[in-house]
């Protein structure tokens, strides 16, 4: 029998003997187990699995004492401190809880959850981190040089403190050496492709696009437009690090914006891509991540319509923690129109058609808050700003 299908014949037994015996019995199991937290108040799903696994209960009980004791280290950063664990419970809880259906899945998360807690509270969370510059210079030691001339490093963004990654991570953004045309003009511009490296410690992972020898352009990303960390839960929970570049621009200047999604998986300690989407620069086209209000964490994108009369599709892409934001759960032909003279960006105007799709928003109801726009109206199924 495996070790998963031990545990989980284990704690149907118990579960069993409890219900047959009553809580005295449940009392004496969970006794054996002292937590940080008392076994036998436990009450929330997160507390009884932790209560029953004797490994990732020795490490709870290890953390509250390092934690005790970084409280004294901490002197006046003990509120920062405080505050830190509060978040790391909350991401904890986050991360595990979609597998409390799979005691080993679960188990593993957990382990891994505590495991890097342990580290960081006894590293110290606020000392012992590798400077900016150095982190830096082994991405520009890393990249490809030309004629002796160095990647420039454009973007430099700590992502050890909102995803509580047991090691150091960054991300980095450079440009390459090199020229590329813009479209516009007949000569080259200075400036090669773009490189995206996540960095952990000093090890760079770095991506980056080649060269189209017909085009002289590049297949993929040359700009950075947008690189921040984004909450996809309340509380500032499930942090994502969105990325928005663009590409080479054509003769008329328009260019490709793609919009990228990333997630941290505790169990392999890597950044991984749960969303990727490209739409052009020209039609009012958008891919945006809502982080205010009902559809905070949802990815819309807005798309122009293949046939007359010309509008766009939106699409909906709720995030799920098994599927990332691979399903739209939202799918229709918008009431705004291309060239209707509206100059809010469309899923502006589409937005209370979106929450009414979703049942979040209803004929009557005050109209959602518009960007840049003081006074709202709604027309035809579309908001316009008078």
């Amino acid at each position: 029998m495996s070790r998963v299908a031990q545990r989980v014949e284990s704690r149907v037994r118990n579960t069993i003997r409890c219900i047959t015996l009553g809580a005295a019995f449940c009392a004496m199991t969970t006794k054996v187990l002292a937590q940080s937290f008392d076994c036998k108040n436990a009450s929330r799903p997160i507390e009884h699995a932790i209560c029953s696994d004797k490994a990732v209960a020795d490490m709870d009980v290890e953390l509250s004492s390092k934690y005790k004791e970084a409280m004294v280290r901490y002197g006046t950063n003990r509120l920062e401190l405080a505050s830190a664990e509060r978040r790391w419970i909350a991401r904890r809880d986050a991360q595990c809880l979609p597998s409390i259906n799979d005691f080993g899945k679960l188990d593993d998360c957990l382990r891994a959850a505590y495991g890097a807690r342990l580290r960081a509270v006894a590293s110290g969370e606020s000392s012992g981190r590798i400077p900016s510059r150095y982190v830096a210079q082994s991405v520009v030691f890393s990249l490809p040089k030309l004629r002796g001339r160095s990647a420039d490093v454009i973007a430099n963004l700590e992502l050890t403190r909102p995803f509580e990654t047991p090691m150091q991570w960054t991300f980095v953004a450079a440009i390459l050496p090199g020229s590329h045309f813009d479209g516009a003009d007949a000569q080259p511009v200075d400036g090669g492709a773009l490189a995206q490296c996540f960095v952990e410690n000093l090890t760079a992972h770095c991506t980056y696009a080649t060269q189209d020898s017909d085009s002289a352009g590049f297949l993929g990303p040359i700009k950075l437009y947008a690189a921040k960390v984004v909450f996809a839960g309340a509380d500032n929970t499930r942090p994502l690090l969105l990325i928005k570049t663009g590409s080479t621009p054509g003769g008329d200047g328009r260019h490709l914006i793609y919009t990228e999604l990333f997630a941290y998986d505790i169990l392999t300690n890597k950044f991984e891509s749960v969303f990727s989407n490209a739409t052009s620069s020209n039609n009012n086209q958008e891919t945006r991540f809502i982080e205010k209000g009902p559809l905070r964490g949802d990815v819309i994108v807005a798309d122009p319509t293949a046939s007359a009369p010309f509008g766009y599709w939106i699409y909906v892409y709720a995030g799920n923690r098994k599927y990332g934001y691979s399903r739209s759960v939202l799918q229709y032909r918008s009431a705004t129109h291309y060239g209707d003279g509206n100059h809010l960006a469309v899923i502006d105007s589409e937005m209370p058609a979106v929450l009414r799709h979703m049942g979040l928003w209803r004929p009557g109801d005050p109209l959602p808050t518009t960007p840049g726009c003081s006074r709202p109206v709604l027309r035809h199924g579309e908001v316009w700003c008078e």
